[in-house]
């Protein structure tokens, strides 16, 4: 009977140990867990900041682009502008030379015309001149 207590406190302290011992590693376990959690946490934390940098980054390379084409936009319409003021210019100086070409065939057509009336009228003279002649001799 001796013997039996003795063997069921032996019994009842290895219980108590091994009930310690795994209360210290469930300790040691939830310990490492709680450091893997944080961890885990501070990594989150550091790729959430990383990607709200690399995100503002990619958003103010975007909108840099943007300005960017936007400029070459407005510098390309300055340039079709100009092109366009250049071309209306040309349009008009070509329309100018016309009408001033058209007013010196209309010069010259009054001018040669003219001169065939004078002409006429030379002929007309000197046939008059040369009968009145002829007349007198």
């Amino acid at each position: 009977a001796v013997e039996n207590c003795r063997s069921e406190r032996e019994e009842e302290r290895r219980e108590a140990e091994r009930d310690e011992h795994l209360d210290a590693l469930r300790g040691e376990m939830e310990s490492h867990q709680s450091k893997h959690v944080a961890r885990e946490d501070g990594l989150r934390a550091e790729h959430a900041e990383a990607m709200g940098i690399e995100r503002l980054q990619s958003m103010a390379a975007l909108d840099e682009e943007r300005g960017r084409v936007t400029s070459l936009s407005l510098e390309h319409r300055e340039m079709l502008e100009t092109h366009r003021q250049h071309l209306l210019e040309e349009r008009e100086r070509v329309k100018s030379l016309s009408l001033e070409r058209l007013q010196s065939s209309e010069d010259l057509e009054g001018e040669r015309r003219r001169s065939r009336e004078l002409e006429e009228e030379s002929h007309a003279a000197f046939a008059s001149s040369k009968a009145d002649l002829e007349g007198k001799l």
